[in-house]
């Protein structure tokens, strides 16, 4: 699949004269100014790709009387290949089971949540609530979330549409660290009218994002608080781990814990080879893709704190070379 860069003669590309409101203040322009002429709208990034089919079943899909109370309609998004580095193989490879799951498991219990692009959105629902967030820099999730508030739902669609991963690991972490940021600032509204499941939902996406600073803060507790005197560290470990005397309640909570782990890893490879991913393709996924993290530990959590003090997260495209310090 080739993203033509070429524009039709007849397409009107419309632009503003301020950058206020980022993401958010474009769709409204657009929004204020066209929208009143359409019932729906599909939204795209600058590296997104949707085939004609993919679009018309996205539009069938939004005239079904039983999708009537559904205002975003998202589709799957395979990332396509660009420079094929080893980085970039292991987020593709996890992207198509990542999507699996998000739709057999997320969209069925109606955790589904706007990606931001390759999605209809009904634009009556949005007109309803008035327009998009323009203070919040992560529009997409707040779009779904004020529109679950007036019962519309977001529904994931088994539609494949594409767009590209981050080239190398600096684009990465810098798409991390907003990510990271924009679901920080959401939790300084109070979301009452919000479904509880969606609440718990980006209870968890916060804190995933700080699982890499809290294990990296226990185990330097546990370093620091490990017994020196009658049990050295390493012996310890032995005894809960082959369950010695006194220690035979922390062994099954351990090995329970290991089991648990075990069967998510393999879950998620047959996932994967159900979907088509090649088992060395997952293990290439597995070691590179969650590694980065390390080196993430103290950027992520400074770059939230920073958003929990009321600091917004500046607003940069994923593959952007020279990011806008003007941006807002």
């Amino acid at each position: 699949l080739r993203v033509q860069k070429s524009l039709p003669s007849d397409a009107l590309v419309v632009r503003r004269n301020t950058r206020h409101g980022a993401k958010g203040g474009n769709l409204n322009h657009w929004l204020w100014r066209f929208g009143d002429a359409y019932d729906c709208a599909i939204l795209l990034d600058s590296d997104s790709y949707i085939p004609v089919a993919s679009a018309d079943r996205l539009v069938r899909t939004a005239q079904h009387r039983e999708n009537s109370n559904v205002g975003i309609i998202q589709c799957k998004i395979q990332p396509l290949p660009t420079g094929q580095t080893i980085f970039e193989r292991a987020l593709i490879a996890h992207a198509r089971p990542r999507m699996r799951l998000l739709k057999r498991v997320h969209d069925s219990v109606g955790l589904s949540l706007s990606f931001g692009h390759n999605q209809l959105i009904r634009l009556d629902a949005v007109r309803l609530i008035g327009g998009f967030d323009e203070e919040l820099s992560s529009e997409d999730t707040v779009l779904s979330l004020r529109l679950a508030a007036k019962g519309f739902y977001t529904r994931l669609v088994d539609i494949w549409s594409y767009d590209t991963e981050p080239h190398d690991l600096d684009i990465y972490a810098r798409r991390t660290r907003r990510w990271a940021r924009q679901t920080t600032e959401l939790f300084s509204r109070p979301w009452f009218s919000v479904p509880l499941a969606l609440k718990l939902q980006l209870c968890r996406h916060l804190l995933a994002y700080m699982f890499p600073s809290l294990a990296t803060l226990l185990l330097a507790i546990s370093i620091w608080s490990s017994p020196v005197a009658r049990f050295p560290a390493q012996a310890v470990f032995m005894h809960i781990l082959f369950g010695g005397e006194g220690f035979e309640s922390y062994s099954v909570r351990l090995w329970i814990a290991l089991a648990a782990m075990f069967l998510s890893v393999a879950m998620r490879l047959i996932n994967g080879v159900l979907e088509g991913v090649s088992l060395k393709e997952q293990g290439i996924a597995l070691l590179f893709g969650t590694a980065p993290y390390a080196g993430l530990i103290v950027p992520l959590s400074l770059g939230m704190l920073r958003s929990a003090l009321g600091k917004r997260a500046p607003f940069v495209p994923t593959n952007a070379r020279q990011p806008n310090s003007n941006r807002k």
